[in-house]
């Protein structure tokens, strides 16, 4: 699932998309760093843009495309552009999503099969199944499986993020997996229940490359609208081993002010 960068307005039109690419092509040309790095951090033939120079590699209004979609969180350009296409369809997929309309949702995505598949809006939700796990609606995240959809893994991951554990164990049960990395979500937002649902799981406390200090870190240093669950994954660590410093800092972080 690509990660988005930016967002589509209420009522997109193709010819935004399509002006952007055409603006990121003349800064490729223009050798501008900005173009560059949007450029490796989305095209995976351009990565390395030394090793693709060397190899020939031309950078095309395709490629941009591509590119531009990607920032849009959909995985090609055609994808982007059956979004924009579907427009009103997809405004009522997503208010019947929200409503746990199950009858709705499954009514508009056996007319429109490809809406399975896309993002229902260019945010990180994801694709019907995923949005409704990030809504805990169960009725409809069913519903889709049945319909098709593939994107357990990514709903199993919102469902995480927003503590919507009965999604979430739905999803578990149903194929997703504990992957490296999957905690890492909880200690972004601060999550207690998801947090408590991977450690009662086993997963791993450790970010996508197997660190294990990652973890705690992102929960230390990521926004504190949520002081409390903080406080709390802080002693989850400190439960499972995590050696916490006796520090002033440590001692806010936890909540503990007994400590300072």
């Amino acid at each position: 699932m690509a990660t988005v960068s930016r967002g589509l307005p209420e009522q997109p039109h193709l010819d935004i998309p399509k002006r952007e690419a055409r603006e990121l092509l003349a800064d490729w040309r223009a050798l501008r760093p900005e173009a560059i790095e949007r450029i490796q951090a989305r095209h995976p033939k351009f990565k390395d843009i030394a090793s693709a120079a060397m190899a020939g590699a031309t950078f095309k209004l395709a490629d941009a495309q591509l590119v531009i979609a990607r920032e849009y969180g959909f995985t090609h350009w055609t994808a982007l552009k059956q979004r924009i296409a579907a427009g009103a369809t997809v405004t009522a997929l997503q208010t019947a999503i929200h409503q746990g309309d199950r009858p709705t949702v499954v009514a508009i995505l056996r007319a429109n099969p490809e809406l399975l598949h896309l993002p229902v809006w260019s945010g990180n939700w994801g694709p019907p199944m995923s949005h409704a796990a990030n809504l805990g609606q169960l009725e409809v995240i069913a519903a889709c499986a049945e319909l098709g959809a593939r994107d357990y893994q990514h709903a199993f991951d919102r469902a995480l993020l927003q503590g919507q554990i009965a999604a979430a164990r739905w999803l578990h049960a149903h194929g997703a997996k504990l992957a490296p990395g999957l905690i890492m979500g909880a200690c972004e937002t601060l999550n207690v229940d998801g947090f408590t649902f991977l450690l009662e799981l086993g997963a791993p406390l450790t970010n996508e490359h197997g660190n294990r200090l990652a973890p705690l870190a992102l929960a230390l240093e990521t926004y504190g609208r949520r002081p409390a669950g903080k406080h709390a994954i802080l002693e989850l660590f400190a439960q499972h081993g995590y050696e916490l410093p006796d520090t002033p800092a440590m001692a806010l972080h936890r909540g503990d002010l007994a400590r300072l």
